[in-house]
């Protein structure tokens, strides 16, 4: 009897010995498998990142270059309303001074028509 113990603990011992070379391959295809899923997963997001950090930056210069173009408009805008009001205030003088002008020909003119008026009589 002892001689078949012998041999079923030996045919046990290889029994469990092939079970366990089994188990840690199998455990060992289950990580890398595992390492490989979170590996893609990783680069799809890292991925997504890149783009959407891209795109981020693509706005920002755009929000960046608007605001220029929108400063640089504010700044004409402000030079025409001083040019607007410098034309205004020449316009007002000019018509003040038209003003003045015909008034100081209709003098004049009463003037000559009054020396003109006596020398008829």
């Amino acid at each position: 009897g002892e001689g078949n113990y012998d041999r079923f603990a030996a045919d046990m011992a290889d029994a469990l010995q092939e079970i366990r070379v089994e188990y840690d391959t199998m455990a060992q295809q289950k990580i890398q498998e595992a390492e490989a899923f979170y590996k893609a997963q990783i680069d799809t997001l890292s991925s997504t990142v890149n783009v959407n950090h891209k795109k981020l930056e693509d706005a920002t210069a755009k929000i960046r270059k608007y605001r220029a173009e929108v400063e640089a408009l504010k700044k004409e805008k402000r030079e025409f309303k001083t040019l607007n009001t410098k034309i205004q205030n020449q316009l007002q003088e000019a018509e003040s001074s038209r003003h003045a002008q015909s008034e100081k020909y209709e003098g004049t003119i009463s003037v000559l028509e009054g020396n003109l008026a006596r020398l008829r009589e």
